[in-house]
This record gives structure tokens, C-alpha cells and sequence, in this order.
């Protein structure tokens, strides 16, 4: 079955270091294994895979705005968890029904936060910075920006069921400890997305990680697993994860800040990301 649609990200180890898009995504449904026997004799009944393959066309960009690591994987060690917290959701849609978001739960903890080991270097004492992100949920939290100083603390949130983006506004005081963080107010459960650390007066729109461009071709030829999010147009809310490996890479053009590829993709997915 051909499927004319769009791509939404490519990610390796949860990170998305690309967009890309195709017209020729194929998808079938894989063979059920009846083949081998268990240690009794049986049957073994496999689920089958869905089957997912392209050629694709893409730019993969460093994002240079946004100075958080990891922005769209909660779960990475880089956010610090106070207490029991605890991260889950991974395959949930964000507000514009598209990449990822997910949930958090606080537990025992009053704050999920990102500390920059190393301050960027693009950052200055006296310079603005702003702390954007968007949030919905039940109850109550605050959003803060800061360093080995001092922070400023938004005032508080009330979360509700719709997507809202808020944003808090800090002036450097030094360049350790540079930090931020969501804080727990009433709220047991928050849904995370989107988080942006910039040098900036005012919040602008996502970009996602500065992440420094990840070598494509490294990724082909050491044969790195990759995940593809796809959405079908004619489908609207239905999203799938493929994972699977990139080959036949032809780098277009390069320079410091963004590349231009085009490839082919083959992998599997069984799950259907949600519209919540």
C-alpha cells in the first residue's frame, strides 16, 4: 500500500536530528511467524510487524536558538528528577498533534530541572535569557530560570486541559548554575512540551536542540537505529513510529548550521501515536 504523506521527525536515541519528507512511504503488514516450535512442541503465534520503507528527502540543523539538551526526551538523564519523579508518555501528541510530549509525574519530588554543566557559549553576564515551554495538565506549578545567583520564578499556573505556552524571563547574574526548571505547586501530574532556552527578551517558536549536528553518514554506515514518526494526510490523527535504518545517503549540501540529504529508510512499528 502506498501512502502519499508527510514525515514529522527523525530521531536517534530519542533526540530528533532531522525533517524530512517522501511520496513513496510503502506499508504492509509482515507475515505471522507459524514456523517455530516451543520447547513443547507448539506453535509460536508472533504478532506481526507493520513494514515501513522510502526514499526521502530531509535537512538535518543544529537549531542554534533553542540551548537546552535533549528538549523533546524528558527522560534523558540531562532532566534532573527531584524525588520518586518520574517521566512517561513518550508517544503522545503535542499541541500541534505532531512531534512528542510527555507526562510527568512528581511524586515525592517538587521539580523536574536542566542544569547546563558547561554555560553555553554564546552567553554573557547581563545578557536576557527567557524559559518557554508548554504545558497542560490539573493543579498547580511555576516555571523558573536562573543560576548560581538568583532566578526568577513565574508566578503561578494554573494548568487546564488545552496547551498553553509560558515563558519566564531571567537576567544572567553569572554564568554557573545556569538552570531550568518546572516546580510543583498542587499539581501530581504535568504534560510536558516543547522547552526552549534562549538569549532572547521575549520566547519565539520551537526550534528544538542545538544539539550539534549528528554525522548522517556515521549513522548509515555503523548502521545506527533510527526512528521515523510518520502522519498520513488523508488519515489525520494517525501517526506511527517505524524503526529501522537509513542507507543510501547523499549528503547535498553542508555548512555549519544545517545540512540537506536525501536517503532511504526500511523499518517496523507497531504503535499508533495518540491525539490526547
Amino acid at each position: 500500500m502506498a501512502i502519499s504523506g508527510n514525515y514529522l521527525g527523525l530521531y536517534v536515541n530519542g533526540q530528533r536530528i532531522a525533517l524530512t519528507k517522501s511520496n513513496d512511504f510503502a506499508s504492509k503488514m509482515a507475515m505471522i511467524d507459524i514456523t517455530t516450535k516451543d520447547s513443547s512442541g507448539n506453535k509460536e503465534v508472533i504478532a506481526g510487524l507493520k513494514e515501513g520503507s522510502c526514499s526521502m528527502e530531509g535537512i538535518c540543523t543544529s537549531g542554534l536558538t533553542n540551548l537546552l539538551q535533549f528538549p523533546e526526551a524528558f527522560d534523558n538523564a540531562v532532566w534532573v528528577k527531584g524525588g520518586t519523579g518520574s517521566v512517561s508518555g513518550t508517544k503522545v501528541a503535542n499541541e500541534s498533534n505532531q512531534i512528542l510530549a510527555q507526562a510527568y509525574t512528581f511524586g515525592t519530588g517538587t521539580a523536574i530541572t536542566q542544569t547546563f554543566a558547561t554555560p553555553p557559549s554564546v552567553l554573557a553576564i547581563g545578557d536576557k535569557v527567557v524559559f518557554s515551554i508548554s504545558l497542560k495538565g490539573s493543579g498547580t506549578v511555576t516555571i523558573q530560570v536562573g543560576d548560581s545567583v538568583g532566578s526568577t520564578t513565574s508566578s503561578t499556573i494554573t494548568l487546564s486541559s488545552t496547551w498553553t505556552r509560558y515563558e519566564s524571563v531571567y537576567t544572567l547574574a553569572a554564568t554557573s548554575g545556569i538552570f531550568v526548571g518546572i516546580n510543583k505547586v498542587s499539581a501530581t501530574v504535568v504534560t510536558l512540551f516543547g522547552p526552549q532556552f534562549e538569549e532572547n527578551l521575549i520566547a519565539t517558536s520551537y526550534k528544538g536542540s542545538q544539539i550539534t549536528l549528528l554525522n548522517l553518514q556515521t549513522i548509515a554506515e555503523a548502521r545506527t537505529k533510527v526512528t521515523l514518526l510518520y502522519s498520513d494526510f488523508l488519515a489525520l490523527d494517525f501517526k506511527q513510529s517505524y524503526e529501522g535504518y537509513i542507507s543510501d545517503l547523499t549528503i547535498k549540501s553542508s555548512n555549519d548550521s544545517a545540512e540537506t540529504f536525501s536517503c532511504s529508510f526500511s523499518g517496523t512499528g507497531t504503535q499508533t501515536i495518540s491525539n490526547v
